[in-house]
């Protein structure tokens, strides 16, 4: 047994010595300027470049610029965007982004990581806001009509701090100590016309979710007139209110009392419930959705302060 044992050991063997004695042959008879027997290759970008696991570091200041880095999944474009700051004003502003050279990101429907570090001065009460740095969604999904939306899945964790670094966690009375006012929110452009719902400057209709409000100047529009609902998302109770801008496009603001600094859930609800409410100047289900953005509105702050969006994604289901 013991001899028969060890014969089929050995001609067992056998396949994987003889294939290896191939290989070494191969080897050996190669030149050694000739590329090796087995070398997988890099996956490749859209410009057709090998992609490494590389990662990059990036800072964006006191400009209005697209930043658009390729990814395999859903695509987003940055944007530090200072729309009421003029190169020689006191301030600045800073969007710092995090992108892998892979083009590949936690999920599909993620957008890459990004900070904001921002110091303004008081501007005027009838235009506080200096700046709005955002990512905005450029899957494809927009422009659509309400009635074909079935979930805007957002899943959104965010901090604030003092200074230019960024915190696992916000701390309000640093922030208070600070004099810094600003919100976290993530806004809608709508309007009848596909075009205009496109463009934030444009579109009749703005639909804002605030996620936080820090200092006493950051109010949502039409607060004074006495809010209109409420409606409780992912354990976050939004109360709305409503007025117009500035420019006179009709504001809707889901306001939450408290900083909801993680929210993973769908925001269509909050749409669906304007709809439904049905008042004049609310969006109807034949509207447009043409622009969907998160970030911060800054007003001002005596020091540096920095936004961190660590982990973001935005998933827009359409209904079958």
């Amino acid at each position: 047994m013991g001899a028969l044992s060890i014969l089929s050991g050995v001609l067992a063997l056998l396949p994987i010595i003889c294939s290896l004695a191939v290989l070494i042959g191969l080897d050996v008879g190669r030149d050694s300027s000739s590329p090796p027997l087995f070398n997988p290759e890099k996956p490749k970008g859209p410009d057709g470049k090998p992609l490494d696991n590389g990662i990059k570091h990036k800072s964006y200041c006191d400009e209005t610029i697209g930043i658009s880095p390729p990814a395999k999944g859903d695509h987003y474009t940055l944007n530090p965007n200072p729309w009421n700051w003029e190169e020689g004003d006191e301030g600045s502003l800073c969007l710092n982004v995090t992108t892998f050279n892979n083009q590949t990101y936690p999920t599909d429907s993620s957008a890459p990581e990004f900070s904001v570090t921002w110091q303004y001065p008081p501007g005027p009460p009838s235009s506080p806001v200096h700046a709005y740095p955002n990512v905005k969604v450029d899957s494809g999904v927009f422009p659509n009509q309400i009635k074909n939306i079935d979930e805007m899945m957002l899943d959104f964790e965010w901090t604030y701090a003092v200074g230019n670094l960024t915190v696992e966690t916000t701390d309000e009375k640093a922030l208070n100590a600070s004099n810094v006012n600003a919100n976290v929110a993530l806004d809608l452009f709508l309007d009848q016309d596909k075009k205009k719902a496109q463009i934030s400057e444009d579109a009749s209709t703005e639909i804002m979710v605030w996620f936080a409000a820090f200092g006493p100047a950051t109010q949502p529009i039409g607060r004074d007139d006495g809010s209109l609902d409420e409606q409780e998302l992912d354990g976050t109770k939004f109360t709305l209110y409503s007025g117009k801008n500035g420019v006179g496009q009709f504001v809707l603001t889901w306001y939450c009392e408290d900083p909801a600094p993680k929210f993973h859930g769908d925001l269509q609800p909050l749409v669906d419930r304007l709809v439904e409410m049905g008042d004049t100047n609310f969006p109807t289900e034949s509207d447009y959705i043409g622009y969907m953005a998160v970030g911060t509105e800054t007003y001002f702050s005596d020091d540096y302060v920095t936004f961190h969006v660590p982990q973001l994604a935005i998933d827009v289901h359409l209904k079958d």
